[in-house]
């Protein structure tokens, strides 16, 4: 059984083909598969970080990279507002969308004798809309790009140059949660001289809440 708002209970967000961000591993390859676009190393030298099984690497002398999210910061508050559902041959229920930022610090290094090269391809190819264009597409969009900081490593005893480069990114979160629709409820009026109970009914594309103005006050109860 679906668990929504009429059945009570932990709400998860609706499945596809409802909205959902790249989370784990499809975020590692889109974001793999747009660094290599925009430097040209092939992606058997563009690897992922703090990956379970590390990848050898590759010969002394060769131009390789590897990247990883490193900081996920998010807005203070989130946005929600309630969706109503449509009648017709294919109806869709109400539900709640859910809306937040993300920033995303990713920190890419560059091996090899080349990598003052490809880190400075990253920073300069991120400013040229066209290549923005796929960040766009997936809710997706540039902050900023940090300075190149030189830090060499010592493996095997030999110095391995290497460049990291941090690219800012924010990006929407969406996701759908079963907020179904108010179709009916009871409203008391409480003018201090007598109560009155209004039977409310409202359909099922109606928005789950009104607002009465006036001095009077107004108690509601959704069923």
């Amino acid at each position: 059984m679906t668990v929504n708002s009429a059945t009570g209970g932990y709400l998860q967000p609706l499945p596809p083909p409802a909205p959902g961000p790249l989370e784990g591993q499809a975020l590692f390859e889109f974001f793999q598969q747009f660094f290599v676009n925009l430097t040209g190393l092939p992606g058997t030298l563009f690897f992922p970080r703090w990956q379970a099984e590390p990848p050898n690497l590759p010969a002394f002398g060769t131009d390789w990279a590897a990247f990883g999210i490193t900081k996920r910061g998010t807005s203070t508050f989130a946005y929600v507002r309630h969706v109503p559902g449509v009648n017709g041959p294919t109806p869709v229920s109400g539900y709640n969308e859910y809306q937040r930022h993300e920033e995303l610090d990713i920190l890419v290094s560059f091996y090899g004798p080349d990598a003052d090269t490809y880190a400075a391809l990253v920073r300069d190819g991120v400013q040229i809309t066209q290549n923005l264009e796929v960040l766009q597409l997936n809710s997706m969009g540039l902050i900023e790009t940090l300075d190149l900081l030189t830090v060499p490593e010592l493996v095997k005893e030999r110095w391995l140059y290497r460049v990291d480069l941090t690219v800012r990114i924010r990006r929407l979160i969406v996701r759908q949660y079963a907020i179904l629709d108010v179709v009916t409820s009871g409203v008391v009026i409480n003018n201090e001289q007598y109560l009155t109970t209004i039977p409310v009914v409202t359909g099922p594309a109606s928005a789950a809440g009104a607002v009465i103005e006036g001095q009077d006050s107004v108690s509601a109860s959704a069923t």
